[in-house]
């Protein structure tokens, strides 16, 4: 078939010319009413006289592309442009309930247009405007290619446009009968107009009185939701008054809940200061989508600028907030959001912590929109919730826990399969839930939306069938049923048309695809292209996938016109616009409708472009571009970006989302290339490690080691990190024994004095460092330290390595642990001084935290708590310059820690309540729990032992909570401590066999021993002397095996007791002179009190003076350490020892002592 305009020859089937784009299949005509508007440019002619013609082309091309904007936005076809003049079209090629409206409204825009288009361009330029309507002929009228309207309607509109004078608009008969309620007119003279015997009515709109041809949301009436609407007007009036308030609103997709939050914008005005987030689907998985889509906004950042266009946009707004605050902030939005950094500004955030990055850049944004409300109320609409990437929910809660007194409304749009999370705890919480339209509303809208006085039976049954009284739903079957012509209305009353029981759906997507069916080829290709992008797309993206940017402009303003497609965001250039499927239930009907191999080859084809695209900002897509690689078969470039947006989550410790996109991984890894399997598994289990899945890490880390072949480095760090999480579990010498196998594949590498190899052997040796530390082997772990410390020392420009440095800042930190520990508190100190001045080198402050944390340990060790303070003070100071909340609660619970040895348990409570309230601030559940137990710990040593039993509940209910099967353990462990100090024994019993059963359970041998020593003592209280020594043993044997030596002396002195009521006081005697001297060693006051009084029971039996003399020695120092339950136990038992060598009265004395103490630890003790 050749093209009648270029005569390109083209296949027979062609609907389009595949060299030109003009339609060859001719066009079905339609008969139809149809609004005309003629508008005619006047003052170009003398403008010929003054310019070049070339610049006259352009000028007006300027204009009439202005004015076709004008007619596009309410909808509108351009017809044609003829010379000076714009015809357009409203109701062909689609038709409006509104369209004379549509057309008066445009008409009065036409002129406000031109009067700024002559404001900027400095010129005289003006319209006249004829409109009419009435029935028309539609079609391409024997010119192929071609669409437009002919009839008696057109010619009037022209002769009104002749007849008009300049900057005004003439409107027939028929316009005025239609548009006079919504628009205020002057009545002219009859006019005679060529072609016409008599004389016609004419008018001239002056202003509306509404306005309407807005999109589909715009145009569905809101029907019901009375009570709805007045509550978020009550809502809005309490944040008005200075009340933060966080609403929900809640249904199905349709029911109407974008459509009450619009008309709820529009009673706001402009009394508050409104910004806007929409989740999409497939961007659900990129962090932060939806928030930097605000901030775009919110900065004025068009999706094509480049890094350093962003720069200045945001530096612009930030000096025209003129706030010193968000100035400094000011790298962290353009690092947000992908601009430029001055290179101090890259040093300075490339120094943190990826979540010490995090957690400032989400504070900035918080800072940045609290900035708003000090203006004017601040409502956050979030859309859509479901759809919104997890990242942004995240600062979604994090933004509703600080707006209690703040003038803020934050609104979440979401389906009711969504759980917002703890955001419904607050107590400012509300929520509507949207239900489906009663049967009386349904029938109100239909005939807002068909324009009828009643619905047929029939009619109403179908839609009310098929949408099941879902606002959306209802519109959306009315308006397709009157576009594809499936309705008339007669009487008043809307039916359906003959039997369609073939024609019309059985569901929406049939009903979708009925309309998408009869699009032209290159329009379903348009369609086709962007169901397979997704739910909303950009031009500029769509561009790139479809070449002619003039004709796909065309063709998209078509399909809007089709209400597949609206316009989401409308730029000053179409290259910024972006579009949305009307539903998301169409993108799905048509994605579905292509071929497997068509989906594959599209998906394939968008991913390399959007690869070209966004070249610039990739880091931002890459979970689209591994979705896109993906279905797209390009299983290589799939799995390259799912690998990076995995390390994208990784570094953000988005940790479920990284774990599922590296498994995602593992599947696609090729034959062949085992290096990328060890990787993602090493990833894997790095991060099972961190979040105590150690299972799973230890699976992944072995996986690890089975894809190693050769490769000695790789399965020594694979066994070294088994090493680090068997360790972590208490066994020791299993730990040990994986790090020898490691370095012996290391020693027999050819390579061995590879930098790769030399740091793996220094990594080691570190652990193994710290491991025979925790062993007691204090020789042993020394110079595993030193040779962790030499091995990075001798590499070559090691002291120009960054991560050379920061790991011997960690082999430093880990060194001096060992000198504090050996009591060489000179050494340790010195070594921590070395770890500072290697971290200051390198910037590296999370290596000052911990050399400091280091240092403090040290000097409270010491008994030197001023300096710990210091040191504590110093890391708090850090963390606080961080940003770094979790740390610095963690100063905190490290500061009370000192306070709580110094015996200020006052402060140190308080300090532990600091650390609780940042722990709930965060939401973080295992701070609170720690911090709970911390404070039921200081209440159990102040003797109030309600208060600490509350406290370990709460701690034991968090662990459960979390799946926390340690913590879980720790919790019966202390609530059995407190049953017995108690004297409830048989309770305590029950716990400790609790706590020992899951100790067990997983492999935690520090938990076995401590429920094992707790299980002695109680057995040894109650004269069940053989289950006392199982247990007893139990725990020496394993705190001799650690050098535990407080832990040890415990454990010794309560076999002591054992011996003692065995009748063996000799042997009791040398057990206790061997936990004195650990008592001595590890500087424990409350060992020594231990020893004292059970070395006063033995002497009871034979020594009378001797006994008396270690009862007053352990009162002498109990009364000074204030514990008090334990001075009541040592009353008790003196007055009992005096009672029995007949000195009544100081026994007395001492039992109403101990009675005084028990009392006030709320304990009865006969």
């Amino acid at each position: 078939m050749n093209c009648p305009r270029c005569g390109y020859n083209n296949p027979e089937t062609a609907n389009f010319c595949s060299c030109c784009g003009l339609q060859l299949i001719k066009t079905t005509g339609q008969r139809r009413p149809v609004a005309v508007i003629f508008a005619d440019i006047s003052g170009f002619t003398s403008l010929a006289e003054k310019m070049d013609p070339e610049e006259v082309k352009d000028l007006i091309d300027q204009c009439l592309q202005r004015l076709a904007q004008v007619i596009q936005k309410y909808e509108g076809f351009v017809d044609k442009f003829i010379g000076d003049c714009v015809m357009a079209l409203f109701g062909a090629p689609i038709a409006h309930e509104d369209d004379p409206l549509r057309a008066v409204l445009a008409g009065l825009d036409l002129l406000k247009e031109i009067k700024a288009f002559n404001a900027e361009k400095k010129q005289n330029l003006s319209l006249s405007i004829g409109i009419n309507y009435g029935l028309v002929a539609t079609g391409d009228l024997g010119r192929p290619g071609g669409y437009t309207v002919m009839g008696d309607t057109v010619n009037i509109a022209q002769r009104l446009q002749v007849a008009a004078p300049r900057g005004k608009i003439y409107v027939s008969e028929e316009i005025y009968k239609y548009t006079n309620r919504e628009v205020i007119y002057k009545r002219l003279k009859k006019i005679s107009v060529k072609g016409k015997k008599d004389r016609i009515p004419v008018y001239a709109p002056l202003r509306a009185r509404l306005k309407y041809g807005q999109r589909k949301i715009e145009e569905i009436p809101l029907i019901g939701r009375v009570e709805e609407m007045n509550f978020l007007n009550k809502i809005f009036q309490e944040v008005n008054s200075g009340r933060g308030r966080v609403v929900a609103i809640v249904g199905e997709a349709g029911i109407g809940k974008t459509k009450l939050v619009y008309e709820f914008k529009k009673r706001l005005g402009k009394n508050a200061f409104i910004t806007e987030g929409k989740g999409i689907e497939y961007h659900i998985n990129s962090p932060y989508f939806v928030l930097k889509e605000i901030l775009k906004r919110v900065f004025g950042i068009n999706d094509d600028d480049t890094p350093a266009m962003i720069t200045r946009r945001i530096i612009r707004f930030i000096e025209n907030t003129d706030d010193a605050i968000l100035n400094v902030k000011l790298p962290y939005y353009k690092y947000f959001l992908s601009a430029d950094l001055t290179k101090s500004e890259r040093a300075q955030l490339e120094s943190m912590q990826g979540e010490d990055r995090s957690r400032l850049l989400l504070e900035a944004i918080h800072s940045l929109f609290l900035k708003f409300s000090r203006f004017k109320p601040l409502v956050m609409i979030f859309d859509d919730c479901h759809w919104i990437d997890k990242e942004t929910i995240e600062f979604i809660h994090t933004i509703t826990g600080s707006i209690g007194y703040k003038p803020v409304m934050l609104i979440t749009l979401y389906r009711p399969s969504f759980d917002i999370g703890n955001i419904s705890q607050l107590p400012y919480f509300s929520s509507i839930t949207l239900k489906p339209l009663r049967i009386d509303e349904t029938t109100a809208l239909l005939k807002k939306i068909l324009h009828c006085d009643k619905i047929d039976r029939d009619l109403f049954t179908l839609l009310l069938k098929k949408s099941g009284a879902v606002p959306f739903y209802i519109s959306e079957l009315a308006l397709n049923l009157v576009n594809n012509d499936m309705i008339h209305i007669k009487d008043g009353v809307a039916k359906l048309k003959g039997d369609l029981t073939i024609s019309i759906p059985r569901s929406l997507d049939e009903l979708i695809m009925t309309k998408i069916d009869k699009l032209s080829t290159d329009l379903r290709y348009i369609v086709n292209i962007a169901s397979v992008i997704g739910e909303e797309f950009s031009f500029k993206l769509l561009n790139a996938l479809i070449p002619g940017k003039e004709r796909l402009r065309q063709n998209l303003a078509y399909i809007v016109q089709q209400n597949i497609f609206k316009i989401t965001e409308l730029k000053d250039s179409s290259e910024d616009e972006k579009y949305a499927f009307t539903h998301s239930i169409i993108r799905d009907a048509i994605y579905n409708s292509l071929l497997k191999k068509q989906q594959r080859e599209y998906h394939q084809k968008v991913g390399f472009i959007m690869e070209k695209i966004f070249n610039l900002t990739i880091e931002e897509y890459f979970d689209a571009l591994a979705h896109h690689f993906y279905l797209g078969g390009e299983t290589t470039k799939a799995l390259e970006y799912m690998e990076r947006a995995g390390d994208q989550k990784k570094e953000l410790y988005l940790n479920n989302s990284a774990i599922e996109l590296y498994k995602k991984c593992l599947t696609m890894v090729p034959e062949g290339m085992p290096q990328i399997s060890i990787r993602i598994f090493e990833k894997l289990g790095t991060i099972y490690e961190l979040i105590g899945d150690y299972e799973n890490a230890l699976v992944s880390y072995s996986n690890m080691e089975s894809y190693a072949g050769k490769d000695p480095v790789v399965k020594a760090r694979s066994l070294r990190h088994r090493a680090n999480i068997i360790a972590n579990q208490g066994d020791f010498d299993k730990g040990l024994e994986l790090l020898t196998k490691a370095y012996e594949y290391l020693k027999s590498f050819k390579e061995r004095l590879s930098v790769s190899v030399l740091v793996e052997v220094s990594n080691i040796r570190n652990l193994e460092c710290w491991l025979y530390r925790i062993k007691g082997r204090m020789e042993i772990a020394e110079s595993k330290g030193l040779e962790a410390i030499k091995i990075i020392t001798r590499i070559k420009d090691w002291k120009f390595n960054t991560e050379l440095k920061q790991a011997l800042t960690r082999a430093y930190n880990n060194l001096s642990v060992i000198y504090c520990v050996k009591g060489d508190f000179e050494k340790a100190l010195q070594i921590c001084k070395e770890a500072l001045n290697v971290a200051e080198d390198t910037g590296d402050l999370r290596g000052k935290v911990n050399a400091y944390n280091v240092m403090g340990t040290v000097f409270k060790a010491q008994g030197d708590y001023e300096k710990a303070i210091d040191s504590f003070t110093m890391n708090l100071k850090i963390t606080e310059e961080l940003g770094d909340k979790r740390g610095i609660g963690v100063a905190y619970c490290n500061l009370g820690n000192v306070y709580q040895h110094k015996g200020d348990n006052s402060t140190a409570l308080d300090l532990y309540q600091k650390f609780l309230e940042i722990s709930q601030e965060l939401r973080d559940k295992s701070g609170i729990g720690m911090a709970s137990n911390n404070m039921g710990i200081i209440y159990f040593n102040m003797g109030n032992y309600e208060k600490a039993l509350k406290f370990f509940e709460n701690y034991l209910n968090i662990c459960k909570e979390l799946g926390d099967k340690r913590g879980i353990a720790i919790a019966y462990g202390n609530m059995g401590e407190v049953l017995m100090n108690r004297f409830e024994y048989d309770r305590a019993v029950a716990l400790f066999k609790k706590f020992l059963k899951i100790s067990q359970e997983i492999g935690d041998k520090r938990g076995i021993a401590s429920a094992s020593y707790n299980l002695g003592y109680v057995y040894t209280e109650i004269a069940r002397l053989k289950l006392a020594y199982k247990y007893s043993n139990e725990a020496r044997k394993f705190f001799e095996s650690i050098g535990n030596k407080n832990a040890l002396g415990m454990v010794l002195n309560t076999i002591a007791l054992i011996k003692l009521k065995e009748n063996e006081p000799e042997e009791a005697l040398k057990l206790l002179d061997s936990s004195f001297s650990f008592a001595e060693t590890t500087h424990s006051d409350e060992l020594k009190i231990q020893c004292l009084f059970t070395k006063a029971r033995v002497y009871a039996q034979i020594d009378k003076e001797r006994a008396k003399e270690n009862f007053n020695m352990a009162i002498e120092l109990c009364q000074k350490s204030k514990i008090k339950k334990l001075l009541a136990d040592i009353y008790y038992e003196y007055a009992l020892f005096l009672n029995r060598i007949n000195e009544k009265q100081m026994a007395k004395r001492y039992k109403n002592l101990a009675a005084q103490y028990y009392s006030e630890i709320n304990i009865k003790r006969r």
